[in-house]
């Protein structure tokens, strides 16, 4: 089952120690789909390699499962494990302007991972 939605908002960030990146269809505070990517940056034990996935209108959540993942200029898409995660793959189309601190927050976010990021 893949998850898509069109992102008229993205939001990357650091707050205490932990990166985030956010996709979502829109800029109201509560929107309808969205895809929440986030990862501490210290040593928090075994499952440090994991990211945090939250997605979907509601909440569903799941940690580690992410296979690879790509940032194109109008599009992120991401694998992961069905059975971990609930769905086998994210496909965003970006409607909205993004510079290099996002591509710098997922670098961040993948960094301890074994899963592949491609910055197109």
């Amino acid at each position: 089952m893949k998850f898509e939605l069109t992102a008229k908002s993205i939001v990357s960030y650091i707050e205490d120690d932990v990166c985030v990146v956010s996709f979502a269809d829109s800029t109201d505070a509560e929107p309808e789909k969205y895809l929440i990517l986030s990862q501490a940056l210290f040593d928090t034990g075994d499952d440090d390699e994991d990211i945090s996935i939250e997605y979907g209108q509601d909440g569903d959540s799941a940690t580690g499962g992410v296979q690879s993942a790509c940032l194109g200029a109008r599009s992120f898409a991401m694998k992961v494990d069905g059975a971990t995660v609930g769905v086998s793959e994210f496909q965003i189309a970006i409607a909205c302007p993004f510079g290099d601190g996002l591509r710098e927050h997922l670098k961040m976010i993948f960094c301890k991972s074994p899963a592949k990021l491609t910055l197109a």
